[in-house]
């Protein structure tokens, strides 16, 4: 997985602390033994408090790949600052979501249906990255409906 200080993961609480995914950072990792990550804070600000002995499921996004895995709260410290002890993965689940590796870029575009011939439907974007297989596309307002699917593999 090419884990390193402060790569962002994503930590998914049990299910009865709720869906949502919670983004963490790791601090460091004793290889088969324990992945220390900064303890989890919901979006307002609220630390989610986990118990030693819960199941989470962590997932990473390393460029052209996701992987998934499974791990329980070892430890849940409050000091020098809080973070969590993970037990270490014995089973990593990892699957190409890429292709083409992306590059980073910063180009003006104009974006328009290509059903419609009139200019006056062409929205402002910019290209942020850009691969061999697709770029990604920001705009100031949606283009289309927003299409619900799942990326990750099932722990």
């Amino acid at each position: 997985m090419k884990l390193y200080a402060e790569s962002r993961l994503q930590l998914e609480p049990p299910k009865q602390l709720g869906n949502e995914r919670i983004p963490v950072k790791v601090i460091g990792f004793l290889r088969g033994i324990s992945l220390l990550v900064t303890a989890p804070a919901m979006a307002n600000g609220v630390r989610l408090q986990l118990l030693e002995g819960e199941k989470v499921v962590m997932r990473y996004f390393s460029g052209q790949n996701a992987f998934a895995f499974a791990c329980a709260v070892e430890r849940a410290c409050k000091l020098p600052f809080e973070y969590l002890h993970l037990s270490f993965p014995n089973t990593i689940q990892g699957i190409v979501i890429r292709k083409a590796p992306r590059v980073k870029a910063n180009i003006i575009a104009a974006v328009q249906n290509s059903n419609s011939r009139n200019t006056e439907e062409q929205a402002p974007a910019l290209i942020s990255n850009i691969s061999a297989n697709g770029a990604a596309l920001d705009t100031k307002r949606p283009l289309a409906k927003r299409a619900t699917f799942s990326i990750w593999p099932s722990v």
